[in-house]
């Protein structure tokens, strides 16, 4: 047990946190603000060396949630900003590889694309491309196995998956409370803060629409949870009352993200599941749920309408009109033709196939500019945006040729590959749903490399779980949890008693944790 080998490895342990102790208690005299510091950080490694299944939801929590700009997110090493949840995503890793489930035959994909990602750093610095840039380009793809190889163990662990759904739920409520706030601009989020408009192109600037759209850390993990749930839904596994604790929170941030991407992920969800199930009782719950959602939003527009004179309804009022305007609106062909956003996109496409087509078998390395600089001095388009793109496969290309898309693929198949068996299996269908859903928004906006936003570490995480799902054949965990599994599903009703003894709770991590090993 893990336990029982901590308790036999504690004795050097506690003579290391006596001098420690010591060595506080001196610096406490030159210099309190320091010790305070550090002891807030030696109280937090004695609670993970006595309890490391902590990692997860630490990471999870320092990942995902929206914090206000006061606090930072990150400490500079060198010319890198090391994001405070990398450490222990890097710790959980090898905790879930040491405790539950070592490396195996499944994983030899994942570690293959590593071997190609680190290949493809030295390339790019052999080649001359910058070395903090080429580490840079690989830290996004980095992060998402490493999240894949974490989340496909977890799921198979009912105690460490339990404690990531709690964190994952506290995450949720703490950032829609922070965007709120934000919204109503009681603070300022780390992030991206924008006004809710399009840009258009040939106009003189963008018409304010008086709504603030917030892309956070915890966007993209709204985004994963929205599409989950909605599956669920669609699939009958839970019902509307059950998938509200989670289902609120992520919501509101994804409609306070102002993102047509989202759209985009609902309908590819949708169209999978269809595709995987092709049932009429499939095609029903779907209709059925998505008309009940535009009744709703219907009701929310006319009374947003009526009473927008009182200051609630007024500031509602705002939000729904900014979002038909941005997403609903910036849908149709005439407005896309001249979102500047879009024309963007499009140039950047371009310069990206003109660099496939110069090295198109291995790329040119990580690091390498694609495209030449632009805008002013010193701003994004003219450092960041030469080595960045928003089609993430495009990119992929450009790094690392022909050779790292097939390994990408290869990475890719494990998780997809039983589709074609999941069909009776409801959360394997709704978490290959999602994870095709968050590969499709990758070629417009590259989730995977996005390790600021956690998007990286989001897609990684649905990815590594449908794995888990989808096999149907978890492995032997090392820390016996077969017992507590079984009374959890014996507690649980059979698919066709219509029985409900969940209480409506499915952001409690058992009920969420005995759904999803169903």
């Amino acid at each position: 047990m893990v336990k029982q080998r901590l308790s036999t490895q504690s004795a050097p342990f506690l003579s290391c946190l006596a001098i420690a102790a010591g060595a506080l208690g001196i610096l406490a005299s030159t210099a309190p603000l320091v010790a305070g510091v550090a002891a807030i950080a030696l109280l937090l490694l004695v609670w993970l060396v006595r309890q490391p299944v902590a990692l997860v939801p630490i990471t999870i929590v320092l990942a995902t949630t929206a914090f206000p700009a006061a606090v930072p997110r990150a400490v500079s090493i060198g010319p890198l900003g090391i994001y405070l949840y990398e450490p222990f995503l890097a710790l959980a890793l090898c905790w879930s590889i040491a405790t539950i489930r070592g490396l195996d035959k499944r994983d030899i994909p994942a570690i293959l694309l590593l071997v190609g990602l680190a290949a493809s750093v030295v390339a790019g610095a052999v080649s001359g491309n910058p070395t903090a840039q080429a580490l840079n380009d690989a830290r996004g793809p980095l992060v998402m196995v490493l999240s894949y190889l974490i989340a496909a163990r977890i799921i198979e662990q009912p105690t460490a998956r339990r404690y990531a759904l709690i964190a994952l739920g506290v995450s949720l409520w703490v950032s829609t409370i922070m965007i709120l706030l934000a919204s109503l601009g009681w603070l300022e989020l780390s992030g991206r803060t924008e006004d809710a408009s399009l840009v258009e192109a040939g106009s003189s600037g963008n018409v304010a629409t008086g709504a603030a759209r917030f892309l956070t850390s915890a966007t993209h993990s709204a985004l994963a949870v929205l599409c989950v749930l909605f599956a669920l839904l669609v699939l009958r596994k839970i019902t509307a009352q059950q998938s509200l604790p989670c289902l609120v929170p992520a919501a509101i941030i994804t409609f306070l993200s102002f993102s047509r991407n989202s759209l985009l992920a609902l309908l590819t969800v949708a169209v999978v599941i269809l595709m995987l199930r092709r049932t009429t009782r499939t095609a029903v719950a779907l209709f059925t749920r998505t008309t009940g959602v535009a009744i709703l939003v219907g009701i929310a527009l006319i009374a947003t309408n009526v009473f927008s004179g009182l200051s609630a309804f007024d500031f509602l009022h705002t939000q729904f009109q900014a979002y038909s305007h941005r997403v609903l609106e910036g849908l149709d062909g005439q407005t896309l033709e001249r979102d500047t956003s879009v024309l963007y996109r499009e140039s950047e496409n371009s310069y990206l196939r003109e660099a496939i087509a110069e090295s198109p078998v291995v790329g040119h390395g990580m690091g390498y500019p694609y495209r030449p600089a632009s805008g002013e001095p010193g701003s994004f388009f003219a450092t960041s945006a030469r080595y960045y793109a928003h089609d993430f496969f495009l990119w992929m290309l450009v790094k690392t040729g022909v050779v790292g898309i097939i390994l990408l693929a290869a990475f890719l198949y494990v998780p997809l590959r039983g589709t074609a068996g999941v069909k009776r299996n409801r959360p394997a269908v709704a978490f290959v749903a999602t994870s095709i859903a968050l590969l499709a928004v990758s070629s417009v906006a590259p989730m995977p490399l996005g390790f600021e936003s956690a998007a990286a570490l989001v897609i990684g995480t649905i990815l590594g779980a449908t794995t888990g799902l989808a096999s149907g054949r978890p492995s032997k965990i090392r820390e016996s949890h077969s017992q507590p599994v079984r009374a959890v599903r014996n507690r649980q009703p059979g698919p066709r008693s219509g029985g409900n003894n969940h209480n409506g709770r499915p952001c409690d991590a058992r009920h969420v944790g005995a759904e999803i090993s169903n």
